[in-house]
């Protein structure tokens, strides 16, 4: 079995108006880079300083899509920068989270570039007929300050097939049932205050439950994972103060603001591969908090699934190599 990399920087971009980008179907897909530029005008009548938190917002929606039906990733440019927060270790260059900028005059023109990145698992892009970066933009990006212009640039890096058809196969096997691509989405739900540890948000199911990223409107004082049959049992509760401490131990990083990272493998299952979504029902497992505050949560899932394949594309799109 033998793979060579291959980065390529696509020559078609995203921008106002252009809002999705085929990646191509000729290898896997490891790793997408995104060079994102926004540029808007401050309408406010007076000097303003923006902030990353408000560029990043311009990026409502970022998705790749198999077949236009399978989203291997469906969230936003925040939810991508706090989850590349995490894994930049000991690295003071490109923390998109720490970017600053410089006041800017009333009718001037604010702009910001940086870089995102995916990289949750392969896509595996020749199972599919067709694989497309989407982008979903917003017109502002704040009060009285109107975009005038996005431009993402994207890069993929591949994991090309020396040998072709007998690569994959020895690498996914005979039938490909080791074949698992990435799913990443985004679920919201309200925690009302409360004065007990109390469970609110149901652990998806269906997929391989690798680990969730928890973004809080308001940091609980407790949270956890309770598992509600055949009887009630708290699987973990953390106070936030430890919780923050250990995922910063962990990633060697300082987490962004209210956010946590669940490792189901290495905090719950201890399989090395995570919870199975397909043996449990909708319910059976959910996530709990301590907040005398009300509080929303961002639940961030990364899951790997079976590819919904196109069956014989194995067989065509590998011909390129």
């Amino acid at each position: 079995m033998a793979f060579r990399i291959q980065k390529t920087a696509l020559a078609s971009t995203i921008n106002k108006n252009n809002l999705a980008v085929e990646l191509g179907n000729t290898s896997i897909h490891s790793a997408y880079m995104l060079e994102c530029t926004i540029t808007a005008t401050n309408g406010t009548g007076a000097s303003k300083t923006p902030t990353i938190a408000e560029f990043l917002g311009v990026l409502e929606q970022i998705n790749v899509v198999s077949n236009n039906t399978n989203y291997h990733y469906s969230w936003s440019g925040a939810d991508i920068a706090r989850r590349n927060a995490m894994k930049t270790a000991m690295n003071t260059t490109n923390r998109v989270l720490d970017m600053t900028f410089s006041a800017v005059a009333s009718t001037g023109e604010m702009s910001a570039s940086f870089v995102l990145w995916m990289d949750e698992g392969d896509v595996i892009a020749l199972m599919h007929d067709t694989v497309t970066l989407k982008a979903q933009l917003a017109n502002y990006l704040a009060d009285s300050c109107p975009v005038t212009a996005v431009t993402i640039k994207p890069t993929i890096i591949e994991l090309v097939p020396v040998a072709g058809l007998a690569d994959i196969k020895a690498r996914y096997g005979e039938k490909y049932g080791g074949a698992l691509e990435p799913k990443v989405y985004v679920r919201e739900k309200k925690c009302d205050a409360n004065t007990t540890f109390t469970e609110f948000f149901e652990l998806p199911t269906g997929a391989l439950l690798r680990g969730a990223m928890l973004k809080w409107s308001v940091a609980p004082s407790q949270f956890g994972i309770v598992a509600t049959v055949p009887s009630r049992s708290e699987l973990m509760r953390m106070n936030w103060n430890t919780a923050v401490a250990s995922d910063e131990i962990r990633f060697r990083v300082k987490m962004p603001d209210n956010t946590n990272y669940i490792d189901y493998n290495a905090e719950l299952a201890f399989n090395g591969l995570g919870i199975d979504g397909r043996n449990f029902n909708l319910g059976d497992y959910k996530i709990a908090a301590y907040s005398t505050t009300e509080t929303t949560l961002r639940y961030v899932s990364f899951e790997l699934t079976y590819p919904s394949t196109a069956g014989g594309n194995l067989v065509t799109n590998h011909s390129a190599f």
